[in-house]
């Protein structure tokens, strides 16, 4: 299915400058991705899938909260992010048709 966007101009410049913003069409959870996990490889239950996508959230989240980055080639990134919260936030990276920007939240002291 071909990514859904539209145009948007920016006319606080001289000549307008333009960017293209993507729309999702669907949200995924970890139990369509790890259905999706299980029809590529059908030796995996969705079951284990997700067990895994869980249990990678968690590692990710414990070693961004102690301040390590994490980088998975080609696909994405997470690092510390300074907040003035008790919360720590790691920056996500996103590679595809760009490069998108989230927060992840980690309690202090979680595991």
């Amino acid at each position: 299915m071909p990514v859904a966007y539209y145009v948007r101009e920016n006319k606080l410049t001289t000549p307008p400058s333009y960017s293209c913003q993507t729309s999702a069409e669907d949200t995924l959870g970890y139990d369509e991705i790890a259905e999706l996990i299980h029809t590529l490889n059908p030796s995996i239950t969705a079951a284990q899938a997700k067990t895994v996508l869980q249990n990678f959230q968690q590692v990710v989240t414990e070693q961004v909260a102690d301040g390590k980055f994490v980088k998975l080639e080609n696909f994405v990134s997470f690092m510390p992010k300074g907040r003035t919260t008790s919360w720590p936030a790691a920056s996500v990276n996103i590679c595809g048709n760009g490069w998108r920007r989230s927060t992840i939240m980690a309690a202090s002291g979680s595991g």
